[in-house]
């Protein structure tokens, strides 16, 4: 599946929350999505994301997106449900937004962090995503139609 959005990273971030928030199978879990960090006192369970792109490369840029799940709960069967579900709904999905031809997502690697209070439970998972900036790769190919 393809969709378009607006595109840069406050766009990244603004379609990854509604992707989150439009998920089914997520919106049974969780009580908020949040960027960087969540509100004081936010309701368990919930998931906090952080975006980062290397923006030093032109045509394609490369990122990673940091979820942390948080959850209160006896098992940790939620979190690795909301883990499954955030797997489900992002890897290998294909997003195109104006001024980049596509933005990629791969899911990467994701842990358990340990918790020294009783019943939160907490996981980090990590995806990575590439834009390739149609804008860039244009003059790449018209700089070397100009020179050939």
């Amino acid at each position: 599946m393809v969709l378009i959005y607006n595109s840069s990273e406050t766009g990244l971030s603004v379609w990854l929350r509604n992707a989150i928030n439009n998920d089914d199978d997520l919106q049974e879990d969780i009580k908020g999505v949040y960027s960087i960090w969540a509100k004081k006192d936010a309701d368990l369970p919930y998931i906090v994301y952080r975006v980062d792109i290397d923006t030093t490369q032109k045509a394609i840029q490369r990122g990673v997106i940091l979820f942390g799940l948080w959850d209160y709960s006896q098992t940790e069967e939620r979190i690795l449900r909301m883990k499954g579900n955030l797997v489900k709904l992002l890897d290998r999905r294909k997003v195109c937004f104006p001024e980049s031809s596509l933005c990629r997502f791969f899911y990467s690697n994701g842990s358990s962090v340990p918790k020294d209070t009783e019943n939160i439970w907490h996981r980090e998972e990590m995806f990575d995503f590439s834009f390739d900036r149609k804008v860039e790769i244009d003059n790449i190919i018209a700089r070397s139609e100009n020179n050939g």
